[in-house]
């Protein structure tokens, strides 16, 4: 046959209607595709492992659903390669050769394929969807970033239409797939540019297939500038020039010529328009949002408590005041925080593609922590733009019903509280002196160690108080005592002995609660571990007969000069040996892992005094 009966295509109507016909059997047979199905389960896993951390935020997952769908766009690249590549691996070429089903028409019947692909994408993104809806989510999810995923399904489908027209390998697909992705890791990279402390934006990211609010989705949706529909048009305009390559391998044709000004247009409009920076007056907004939250946000007032939060997230006054009604009922009404305003906070560090006003960020970090305020002051707890969501939950409400708890029972929680007295002072000399360079010694005590000085932290290890705070925290919820029994079993008190490995380590006399960032002052007030342990015993008992013995004794066993072990005589705990008679205990074959020798509890706490 003839190169020109090759190129040749018939007529527009049979050619639409042959295309149609050949959509309407290729596109079911590609969904049903055992590579595409894998995609769809691999890209309905991802998201949930994006998400199941967190309660849900629809304008904040509906990014996820475009980067969860990614892997059913590979899906269908190397799907769609496979079916088009068919024929010409097979060697059935001239079996198609009549002009009915000319290659020509047979490629625009692969094209329509996808829109099975598509639909298929949109169902995906439904049940991701869906599983947001099942637990209460606020906000609202944007529509041209839920497009992000099936355009990207449609885009590299048709990319992989147009490679196996022009090389009908079967390793093709694979290979694309791979620089794809590898692409994509590329231009995603400069989210994060570290500019002193803060993130800035780097909209080169924006010629990705899918960019991220930040490499750890922990950028609040609402400080990120994300030019949306202009990217939706973008990647529309990617799709339509492969699908244009594609069709362009036997022959060209006006429309194509047609379609290929139209997609490159597309691509240059949408790719320029993204490129472009916020102007001063959105950024202006952004910072307006973050300094002046009083004029954002919806205020409302629960058992003596004041909860403010942005808009989208009022929904959420729900959650943020469980664990502090419930940990309400077990405290005296003379012994709850007075004037105590649950506020949302945006944070102070953004890592994404923010478009805050870096002037902004730096005023804000001052505001987190200035010189004689604490980060949570006895009247702001702070609260931010993520909660927990089923085991985790726990983590978040203990954040919460801790940092009450230590005000309910009196553990100061201010820098400006932070108050050296005559003991201290002679502690610190006789500890932490020694450890600094003689050239300093004397300006530095002259300066710091004197008697109603200021000092950095203290610890409440030894102080019944602690323990009573940390069983109010432990039981506001069923979420947080599981927590708490949790941690506990991960890290039990005291010396963790190898027999096998003839080895012994010893985590330290901090609570364990400190890895897992459980209360917003943990760099100030250093709650001991043997009290975190003591209160998870307290929570094995008869809530109401630990509740009965703590009202009566409230005054005593709140008072930060009443030791650890009045409380244990109280309950009829057994103490725990401490840490130098379980080394005292050792037998001599086992050795420190980490040193020469392990640090008792004063060696640890140099430097630290105990909080009044």
């Amino acid at each position: 046959m003839s190169t020109l009966a090759l190129t040749r295509w018939p007529s527009r109507s049979r050619t639409r209607s042959v295309a149609f016909a050949l959509a309407r059997r290729e596109g079911p047979r590609l969904i049903r595709s055992p590579i595409f199905i894998a995609g769809a389960v691999l890209s309905l896993g991802l998201f949930g492992l994006l998400t199941w951390q967190q309660a849900p935020v629809l304008h904040r997952d509906d990014v996820s659903t475009g980067g969860a769908l990614l892997l059913l766009a590979a899906a269908t690249l190397i799907a769609a390669n496979l079916a088009t590549s068919r024929a010409a691996r097979d060697g059935s070429d001239e079996l198609y050769s009549g002009i009915v089903s000319s290659a020509g028409v047979r490629t625009l019947g692969h094209l329509l394929s996808l829109l099975w692909a598509v639909g298929a994408s949109l169902v995906v993104g439904g049940i991701m969807i869906v599983y947001l809806l099942i637990d209460s989510p606020v906000g609202v999810p944007r529509i041209p970033e839920l497009l992000v995923g099936p355009l990207c399904v449609l885009l590299l489908g048709a990319l992989g239409i147009a490679l196996a027209r022009w090389n009908p390998h079967p390793a093709v697909g694979p290979f694309a797939v791979v620089v794809v992705l590898a692409l994509e890791v590329l231009l995603i990279q400069p989210i994060v540019r570290l500019n002193g402390t803060n993130g800035t934006a780097a909209r080169s990211t924006w010629l990705a297939l899918w960019t991220p609010l930040g490499l750890t989705n922990g950028v609040p949706s609402e400080l990120a500038i994300r030019p949306s529909w202009w990217h939706a048009l973008y990647l529309c305009g990617l799709g339509a020039l492969f699908g244009v390559i594609a069709l362009s391998r036997h022959g060209t044709r006006r429309t194509q010529t047609l379609a290929l000004v139209g997609a490159s247009a597309a691509i240059l409009l949408g790719g320029v328009a993204q490129l472009q920076a916020p102007s001063a007056e959105a950024r202006r907004a952004l910072g307006h949002l973050l300094t002046d939250p009083q004029d954002h946000q919806v205020c409302e007032e629960r058992v003596g408590v004041t909860y403010c939060a942005y808009p989208a997230y009022v929904p959420w006054v729900e959650r943020w005041a469980t664990p502090i009604e419930n940990l309400f009922d077990d405290v005296p009404l003379s012994s709850r925080p007075q004037n105590l305003v649950v506020r949302q906070s945006f944070g102070s560090y953004f890592e994404g593609p923010t478009d805050v006003p870096h002037v902004t960020l730096r005023r804000i970090e001052r505001q987190a922590t200035p010189r004689g305020a604490a980060y949570g002051s006895p009247t702001l707890l702070p609260v931010g733009a993520e909660w927990g969501r089923g085991k985790m939950e726990g983590d978040y409400e203990m954040r919460s019903a801790l940092f009450v708890a230590m005000q309910a029972v009196g553990i100061p929680q201010e820098w400006s509280d932070f108050v050296l007295t005559a003991d201290d002072v002679a502690y610190l000399k006789r500890t932490l002196l020694p450890s600094m360079p003689k050239a300093r010694r004397e300006t530095f005590a002259s300066r710091r160690l004197r008697v109603g000085a200021h000092w950095d932290s203290c610890h409440t290890s030894g102080q019944a108080r602690s323990v009573v705070a940390l069983w109010l925290a432990g039981q506001a919820t069923a979420a947080t005592e599981s927590m708490m029994e949790r941690v506990a079993a991960e890290s039990p008190y005291g010396l963790l002995i190898d027999e096998r490995a003839g080895t012994v380590a010893y985590n330290g006399p901090l609570s364990p609660l400190y890895p897992l960032n459980a209360t917003p002052i943990f760099e100030r007030v250093n709650l001991g571990s043997a009290e975190f342990h003591y209160a998870v015993r307290l929570l094995e008992r008869p809530n109401d007969e630990v509740k009965t013995t703590l009202l009566a004794h409230w005054g005593e066993l709140t008072d930060p000069d009443t030791d650890t072990s009045t409380l244990l005589t109280m309950f009829g705990l057994e103490p725990f040996p401490t840490i130098e008679a379980q080394l005292a205990a050792l037998p001599s074959n086992i050795t420190p892992l980490y040193g020469d020798r392990i640090s008792t509890p004063d060696q640890y706490f140099a430097g630290v005094v105990p909080c009044h």
